[in-house]
């Protein structure tokens, strides 16, 4: 069973993950309204009425649990579902103020299990699990592909698509790690932290998997407060994105 015309706000910092799920909530049917960092998004959901809420845990101005708090003090009961690359359980989301979970990049499949989740009536439905379709970044014998294309179509859904998302990446990026750096260097943790998340959650989405995984290595020294390892991968971060742009550039050239 599914919900058919949903309203739904997505929350989310990232340019590039907001064109990707916006289209693909829309492709799926529904209407989808963005909001950049969580303020704007507690001030839309107060201001307009949504089926379901989609909020990002890391954002400026206001980061999700705020902006979920936020939008209970306002009186709004549309239910929020927390999205994070990260593993974080049901419990912790309802700790946060969410109403539930799942994993980012976020598949048709997993949006349309949330609808029948929490929007769609009658009766209560089991809990589903969302499988989070690119796989976790993990070290080992056998280290994450530079691009993984499965990857990156499994969420884009149509290669022309993913070329216009990898494009904006390529574009983007580089700034992103200066931005990254400069934080490190200036010895502030948290702009570091969350530097690495939106790199570590863009190159996830696009199959840029082994940058992910050394975005994930960054972002995890950061929260450590280990800010000359996490200088120490920038480097590497650096040469990862380079040889992901070129391999990422031939092969949808194909």
């Amino acid at each position: 069973m599914t919900a058919m015309g949903a309203r739904i706000l997505l929350a989310e910092d990232s340019k590039i993950n907001r064109m990707i799920l916006s289209r693909m909530i829309e492709s799926a049917g529904h209407t989808a309204d963005c909001a950049e960092d969580g303020k704007i998004a507690a001030e839309k959901a107060a201001a307009s009425s949504y089926d379901l809420i989609l909020m990002d845990i890391y954002m400026p101005v206001m980061n999700g649990p705020e902006s979920a708090r936020e939008i209970r003090r306002l009186g709004v009961k549309t239910p929020i579902v927390a999205l994070s690359a990260d593993d974080i359980s049901e419990e912790k989301a309802l700790g946060m103020g969410m109403d539930g979970v799942a994993p980012k990049p976020l598949t048709k499949e997993g949006l349309g299990k949330l609808l029948e989740r929490f929007v769609v009536v009658p009766g209560p439905v089991s809990a589903p699990e969302i499988p989070a379709v690119l796989p976790a970044c993990e070290t080992g014998a056998h280290p994450p592909e530079v691009f993984d294309m499965a990857a990156g179509l499994s969420f884009a859904g149509k290669q022309d698509l993913l070329r216009e998302y990898i494009d904006l990446f390529t574009a983007n990026t580089p700034a992103n790690i200066a931005r990254l750096a400069k934080a490190i260097s200036d010895g502030d943790a948290a702009k570091a932290k969350s530097a690495a998340h939106l790199i570590k959650g863009e190159s996830k989405s696009l199959g840029a998997m082994r940058l992910a995984e050394t975005a994930s290595l960054i972002e995890k020294s950061a929260k450590d407060g280990k800010l000359v390892e996490a200088g120490n991968m920038t480097g590497k971060l650096q040469a990862e994105f380079a040889e992901f742009a070129d391999i990422a550039s031939e092969r949808m050239k194909k």
